[in-house]
């Protein structure tokens, strides 16, 4: 029984959980750059701002 489950076929629609709107693919893709962008950006200054403070208490 292990075996069959383990050689199951999944009936799915090849692109189903994708859009075919090239509209909307290209506006979602855009916004998804920019967020990796500011999260970037957030951890750098995160790494900065953290890195002045121990300076700051050291001395």
């Amino acid at each position: 029984m292990l075996y069959q489950l383990s050689y199951q076929v999944l009936n799915s629609d090849l692109a189903g959980a994708r859009t075919q709107d090239p509209l909307l693919k290209r506006e979602m893709l855009y916004q998804l750059s920019y967020q990796i962008c500011f999260k970037a950006a957030n951890i750098v200054s995160n790494i900065y701002y953290s890195s002045a403070i121990v300076i700051n208490l050291s001395k």
